[in-house]
């Protein structure tokens, strides 16, 4: 069998993975950082654009980094206690450094991810769950598909148990794992949800957290911070060498949502990225292992249900 035989039968195995989870039949959760938002996620399609301004890595080089997002998402099933849905989200990520260095890949990643989730809900407690294999590649393997291997595929899991505590709070406990801390982790997912008035909704979670005020119908403000970062394989201009790219970082925001229709939506963010640490290999064979300051930018997203 040839390499490229070889890969697209490892491509065509993942598929046949998410196609088994699919029609197992069982309970519907979103893989998501939004714990406290209770309601099925319905048909939709969003596209988002972010971008920070450069900020020196530990080596005096500057860094900057932009990002341009879609997401869709299907009901597979829904039924009155449990509820299976399917998404794929496609993240194409930029990250420009100054010529002081010379990273070996060009810097433009791209992730797809197909997230398979499941929510079951029981008279006194919900269990959300989900399966999400990603495909994370430099921009070459692209026009190379014969270069995907297993290195460049993931597979993310995550479990939340809830259990209302009152008609106004809700407690939660869960695992997930993915590379959102950078390197590969299994991590606990634990807090409250509280929900005092129609204006005020409060996730109390770690490592996520988020308070949000409702001002109408149709506009809210949602202060948040959370983890962000993932692990690429990437590969050099000639193909010859690759290595894996890791970002992570602590991500706060303010974002405004506009609900234009109830169907249609707009959101404008602030950023801030601290914490930031990245991990690559330079064009030398050398890996570099730096930290770089915090940055500020903004993000705009639109979307709509249908």
């Amino acid at each position: 069998m040839t390499n490229t035989c070889r890969r697209f039968y490892l491509i065509f195995r993942v598929a046949i993975f998410i196609v088994c989870i699919a029609i197992s039949g069982k309970p519907l959760a979103a893989a998501s950082n939004q714990y406290c938002n209770n309601n099925v996620n319905q048909h939709h399609i969003a596209f988002s654009v972010d971008a920070l301004k450069k900020a020196p890595l530990d080596t005096g080089a500057k860094v900057e980094l932009s990002r341009r997002e879609l997401t869709t998402g299907m009901i597979a099933s829904s039924e009155q206690n449990r509820s299976m849905a399917i998404d794929f989200n496609f993240q194409y990520t930029i990250v420009s450094v100054d010529n002081s260095i010379t990273p070996m890949t060009n810097g433009h990643l791209h992730s797809w991810d197909f997230p398979v989730s499941w929510r079951h809900k029981g008279t006194a407690y919900t269990v959300d769950y989900y399966l999400v294999p990603v495909i994370s590649v430099s921009s070459n393997v692209l026009k190379n598909p014969d270069l995907l291997d297993r290195e460049a595929i993931q597979l993310w899991t995550g479990v939340v148990v809830k259990k209302d505590l009152s008609q106004t709070s809700t407690w939660l406990l869960g695992l997930r794992s993915d590379h959102r801390f950078g390197p590969y982790r299994v991590y606990p997912v634990v807090g409250v949800c509280w929900q005092p008035n129609a204006n005020w909704q409060l996730q109390l979670v770690l490592p996520e957290i988020s308070i949000r005020r409702f001002f109408s119908k149709s506009i809210n403000i949602r202060l948040y911070a959370e983890p962000d970062g993932n692990k690429w394989h990437v590969f050099s201009k000639d193909t010859t060498r690759n290595s894996d790219f890791f970002y992570n970082a602590i991500v706060t925001g303010l974002s405004i949502e506009w609900r234009i229709k109830p169907t249609i939506w707009l959101e404008l963010s602030a950023v801030k990225h601290s914490r930031r640490d990245f991990s690559f290999a330079l064009d030398n064979g050398t890996q570099l292992e730096t930290s770089a300051d915090s940055s500020t930018g903004l993000a705009v997203s639109a979307g709509f249900l249908f």
